[in-house]
Formats: C-alpha cells, structure tokens, sequence
C-alpha cells in the first residue's frame, strides 16, 4: 500500500527506546507491504487493534498508539497520529446515543 504521512511514525520511533523503536519500524515496513482489502483482513494482522469509523487504532505499549485511516479501494494509508495514547486520538470515540 501507499503509505502517506510516514514522517509522524518516523518522528515517533527516532525518539523511541528499544524494542519501541523496532516494533515502530516493522509496523511502516508492514504498511508498506499490505495488500488489505477490507477492515476484516487488517483485523487479522492486527487482532489488538480497534476500528473507529475508517480509522484503525493499534495500541504499541501502555503508552505509545498510531492510528491509521485505510483506503482500501485505492490502496493508500494515512498515518494520522503517532504518540502518547493518552492523547484524544488514540481514543476511540463512544458509540451509541448522544449524551
């Protein structure tokens, strides 16, 4: 897949430790390398992930998250954040009745 955005992850895993930095890596190498054609197949690669709308959530630590929005049809990925996941976009927004 196309991968737009990559500057967010690279910023994030040059300042990253460890074994952070190297999940951080593989995880754009993978995006990279995706074929995904619907959110069932993401899921797939990455079962502790969560889904909100378009967008895909996927958790690195108990304090690091990148979330994603997948084209599937034009086979582009959109890195929209990655960081601290104590920041409002690594939470995935309530569902249901309005309050």
């Amino acid at each position: 897949m196309r991968v737009s955005g990559r500057t967010r992850l690279i910023r994030l895993f040059r300042g990253a430790l460890g074994d952070l930095a190297a999940d951080l890596r593989s995880f754009l190498a993978e995006l990279e390398d995706g074929k995904w054609t619907s959110e069932a197949e993401v899921l797939t690669s990455y079962p502790h992930a969560d889904i909100d709308a378009h967008r895909l959530i996927i958790p690195f630590d108990e304090q690091h998250c990148v979330v994603v929005a997948i084209n599937y049809q034009s086979g582009i990925v959109l890195i929209e954040f990655a960081g601290l996941r104590s920041e409002k976009s690594c939470n995935p927004q309530p569902r249901g009745a309005r309050s």
